[in-house]
């Protein structure tokens, strides 16, 4: 199984456990994954607001963060954003938040 759908398995059953409603982007042609505005993988709702999530490995985080935070800056949008980096050893999620005061 590719790395991007264990750690999407891992998003869905965390999120599934903890009862937070989230939905992730279809897979289109050929099994490829189609990013939310070509940066975001998931949406989830927490506290009456949707929060939109890059998740990745805990070895691609930062590069992550600057990829959206570069989204951001380029739309120039203010939005909370995170993102999501598994941990293999941990068997846990670190999460970084991602702002931009656009």
């Amino acid at each position: 199984m590719p790395k991007e759908a264990i750690i999407r398995k891992h998003f869905k059953e965390l999120c599934d456990r903890k009862e937070i409603p989230f939905w992730i982007a279809p897979r289109v042609r050929y099994l490829k994954e189609c990013d939310i505005f070509g940066v975001f993988d998931a949406l989830i709702v927490r506290n009456n607001q949707i929060v939109p999530i890059q998740y990745t490995t805990l070895h691609n985080i930062r590069a992550r963060e600057r990829k959206v935070k570069s989204f951001l800056e380029r739309a120039r949008v203010s939005i909370y954003g995170e993102v999501w980096g598994w941990d293999d050893k941990d068997k846990a999620f670190l999460i970084i938040p991602v702002y931009s005061d656009n």
